[in-house]
């Protein structure tokens, strides 16, 4: 499980990044430098901005917790498997299969899965709602469409802040500038800089 100040260390981070995101996407300085060209946009600034960032950030988002939820799966698996090979020898060693059960059964794996698929359904509800705004309306009138994209954005912000889960920088790496493809046949598809 996260560690009380892993937990606070990145719910601060959430919130610098938080602050940084809605100064970009309004036009506005903050008390944290704005990394130009860190969000990809051309929309100018305003709500609609907001919620394109927010569609790019939760669809990579998903993209890295899919394969962090496969990998934690894979290691689950491994450690049941540990346990039902061992739990199959007649001469097993209680106090080692006691080990063993404790690991596999662990709050620590088994409240990570969770954890991490809770999250990932969080994330998908937000990008998934965020691009019917696009695909419907993104008229910032429209106080139905401004209610689904603030929803979605307040939405994506809280799951964040209650998985606190790390996102694994290395995928990030292998998956931006894949995803970044994806994310512009959207916005191209969607009319999401429009």
């Amino acid at each position: 499980m996260v560690s009380v100040r892993s937990r606070c260390l990145i719910n601060d981070g959430n919130g610098a990044q938080r602050a940084v995101q809605i100064a970009d996407a309004l036009g506005v300085a903050c008390e944290h430098p704005v990394r130009n060209g860190y969000y990809n946009s051309s929309r100018s600034p305003g709500l609609p901005r907001l919620f394109a960032i927010t569609c790019e950030s939760a669809g990579l988002t998903k993209e890295i917790l899919q394969e962090m939820l496969t990998r934690h799966i894979l290691k689950l698996s491994a450690y049941i498997l540990i346990f039902l090979i061992y739990l199959g020898y007649a001469k097993a060693d209680v106090s080692i299969l006691a080990v063993i059960a404790q690991t596999v059964f662990s709050g620590d794996l088994i409240g990570g899965l969770v954890n991490l698929l809770r999250y990932l359904h969080k994330v998908q509800k937000t990008e998934q709602a965020l691009i019917q705004f696009f695909r419907t309306s993104s008229d910032i009138n429209d106080p139905h469409a401004l209610a689904i994209g603030l929803a979605a954005h307040t939405d994506y912000e809280c799951a964040k802040e209650e998985s606190a889960v790390l996102l694994d920088s290395k995928i990030y790496d292998k998956r931006n500038s894949g995803y970044t493809e994806r994310w512009n046949r959207l916005r191209s598809e969607f009319k999401i800089d429009s």
